[in-house]
Formats: structure tokens, sequence, C-alpha cells
């Protein structure tokens, strides 16, 4: 389900995905489709009949809400590999191999991205520890230094 709000008298948007994700961006509106266009393949996107039309309008909230690393990181790699079928399908070629790159680069680099995520774990286990302590910085820093 996606609420898809626009900004009267602007290109601002709010974006709300199974109120899982929300975004909020200043992302032109494509001048090269037309209005009518839009609200049909949104109102396909949000019956939840149209599994293509659905998949092509996650894909493009997630990327204008944080671009593809933030998409494939929320949705999964398979989610670009069908998103790629879907773009090929519709007649959308360039940007089908920009999604087929983006998957590739994300495969190419998978190692390197699992010990970025666990390094991203392991840092906020130690954020949440840090923030638990009960030491008062600025206080035992004016009891070593008050003489200074």
């Amino acid at each position: 389900f996606l609420i898809d709000w626009r900004e009267p008298q602007s290109d601002n948007r709010l974006s709300v995905y199974c109120t899982v994700g929300v975004s909020y961006s200043h992302a032109a509106i494509r001048k090269d489709v037309s209005s009518p266009d839009i609200e049909r393949f949104i109102a396909r996107a949000q019956s939840g009949h149209d599994r293509t039309a659905t998949l092509l309008n996650q894909l493009e909230g997630g990327v204008s809400n944080g671009g593809l690393y933030q998409t494939i990181e929320n949705q999964g790699i398979e989610f670009l590999d069908e998103c790629t079928e879907a773009l090929r399908a519709i007649g959308a070629k360039s940007t089908a191999r920009i999604v087929e790159k983006a998957a590739a680069a994300w495969r190419e680099h998978e190692a390197a991205i699992e010990n970025y995520t666990a390094l991203r774990k392991q840092l906020g286990r130690l954020d949440r520890r840090f923030w638990a302590l009960k030491e008062s910085i600025p206080a035992l820093y004016e009891r070593t230094h008050s003489n200074a």
C-alpha cells in the first residue's frame, strides 16, 4: 500500500510505504509523462493488483528517497532483479541497464558491504552502551581540572 502526496504548487512529495518507510523529497515531477498517465500508474500501484506497477512505483520512490544503495539495503538485491525484468517488459531499456548495473556493483562488493553492515551493527551496540553510561563527562572533567 502506498500513499503518495504532492505538496501544492511545489515539486515536494511525501510517500508512505506500508508504514514501513516514509520519504519526503524535493524531486521534480517528470515532464515527459502526462499527468493522467502518472495518476493511472499510481492508482494501479496502490491497488495491489498490478505487481509490475507496484514494483516500479516502489523503485522510483526508493531511488528518490535514498538512492539505489538505500533501495537495495531496504528492499534486497532480488527486488532490483525483479525491477530490471519489469523495466524491460515496459520498454524502459536505459533504466533497466542502470538498475542492472547497480545490482552487479552490489554483488561485486557484497563482502565489503556485509563487513560494513556488521561494523554498523557493532558500532550501534557500542553507541547504545556509550549513552547508557551514567558517567558525566563534563562533571568528571571539571573535577579533574578544577585547579587549571
